[in-house]
């Protein structure tokens, strides 16, 4: 993933980084879904501070290697002069959300999946406590359960996947400009 996103020597060199941000999301993210465990990634103050950890690390790279010319990543070549202030503000728009964006996927994300599971666990509860015909009707919607779990363990180990090629992406975008 980090070879075929950054590529060259400098991938080699933060392919640590990179294996160490997936590993730290995806048993985050697993961990969380043992019950009555803290979830960190659904906490979305922590998911957009490290983002943005990220994005910052990502603009000092960028300014370290190429100076003043980083800046030309605000501009797409062969504007036309009358739309260069409007595009610059654009891309300079564009190029801050993505701090946001990138810790704002793995928060919701994460935190939709728990929502989800304790909402229908409390329903189940609910349900199966009603009398010995309701207890012995609640194994369909325990199965279903079961199911969704299934899928959030899926959903965690994609959303440490994401994470990771799009924090890849960004560093290439800082080390190649573009």
């Amino acid at each position: 993933m980090v070879s075929e996103q950054i590529g060259g020597l400098e991938g080699r060199l933060l392919f640590p980084f990179m294996f160490s941000l997936f590993m730290y999301i995806l048993i985050a993210n697993v961990v969380s879904l043992v019950p009555y465990s803290y979830a960190i990634n659904a906490q979305l103050i922590w998911t957009i501070g490290l983002s943005v950890a990220i994005w910052i690390g990502c603009t000092l790279t960028g300014l370290a290697n190429h100076g003043a010319k980083f800046f030309g990543l605000f501009l797409p070549s062969g504007t036309n002069l009358p739309l260069v202030p409007v595009l610059v503000i654009i891309e300079l728009l564009s190029y801050i959300a993505r701090a946001l964006s990138l810790g704002l996927r793995l928060g919701s994300n994460i935190l939709a999946g728990h929502l989800l599971l304790v909402i229908l666990a409390g329903l189940i509860l609910n349900f199966i406590s009603i009398s010995i015909f309701t207890f012995a009707l609640g194994i369909l919607p325990l199965s279903i359960l079961l199911g969704i779990v299934a899928l959030e363990s899926a959903i965690a180990f994609i959303q440490a996947i994401v994470f990771t090629i799009l924090t890849c992406s960004y560093i290439k975008d800082a080390i190649h400009l573009h």
